[in-house]
């Protein structure tokens, strides 16, 4: 008798009622159903209707989170931050094992939800990932460039260079064009460098023309050239660029500027 009392102390305590409370629903042929969390008649109660008002339960509160959604989640990290600052180590603790279940009981949950919250918050993510690469080309730029090189080189890469190339290329056309003029000045050892200003101030000091015959860029189209070739070790710098049609670019080749000039009959013989 005395272990059926404190039995039901206990479930009274866990129910929070008081011991003749639950004692008065028992005699009243009652029990106490954990899906709506009230009492039921016993001839009522099942594992059916348990289910039953275990699925309504879930239903209310997935709608009630619905509408309060922002209060919750601000509860919540509320609640997740008193527990940080109370012990930080064991919080960590507590979340990495709480990841670690998860990802055992489902091992593509987290990264379907990374994925889900990255869709959902794009500009965040791509803000966060550019601030991730530049912590980390800060720290070690190397093993930085390494990555990337390897990332490249993955078959996982080829495929998003490929998907992602053409519209990159139009957004960042000028870009690859000096990218494309560096890279071949350090193979050739070339000193100098100019940028994208010095690109256009060069345009604007030649009106949009030609520097060798004088037509009108925006119609025949523009290459920018070394005045004298990076081959015959000319420099990279802004004062040896000049725009030029493709016509006269592809003609002068690797003559420098008076040879090509004195070719077209517009300068004394070099």
């Amino acid at each position: 008798m005395g272990s059926q009392i404190g039995a039901r102390k206990r479930v009274a305590r866990q129910l929070g009622i008081r011991l003749e409370e639950y004692i008065a629903e028992l005699s009243a042929g009652r029990r106490w159903c954990s899906g709506c969390r009230r009492f039921q008649l016993a001839g009522e109660f099942s594992s059916a209707t348990v289910q039953l008002c275990r699925d309504a339960k879930r239903v209310e509160g997935l709608t009630r989170y619905a509408l309060n959604r922002e209060a919750l989640i601000a509860q919540r990290r509320e609640h997740e931050r008193q527990q940080f600052l109370a012990d930080p180590e064991a919080f960590r603790q507590y979340k990495r094992e709480t990841q670690r279940r998860r990802r055992a009981a489902d091992p593509t949950l987290c990264a379907r939800e990374s994925q889900r919250w990255r869709q959902a918050n794009l500009d965040v993510a791509r803000a966060r990932n550019r601030d991730a690469m530049r912590r980390a080309r800060t720290r070690d730029p190397e093993k930085c460039r390494e990555s990337v090189r390897r990332w490249s080189k993955s078959e996982k890469g080829r495929a998003w260079h490929r998907a992602a190339w053409p519209a990159a290329y139009q957004r960042n056309r000028e870009r690859y064009f000096i990218a494309a003029t560096l890279r071949r000045a350090r193979k050739l050892n070339a000193p100098g460098a100019h940028t994208a200003a010095d690109r256009r101030r060069l345009f604007e000091a030649q009106d949009g023309l030609c520097f060798y015959c004088g037509t009108d860029l925006a119609l025949a189209g523009r290459d920018l050239d070394h005045k004298t070739p990076l081959v015959r070790g000319g420099s990279n710098d802004p004062e040896n660029l000049c725009w030029a049609c493709p016509r006269c670019n592809g003609q002068k080749h690797t003559r420098t500027a008076e040879e090509y000039l004195w070719l077209l009959g517009k300068a004394a013989s070099p």
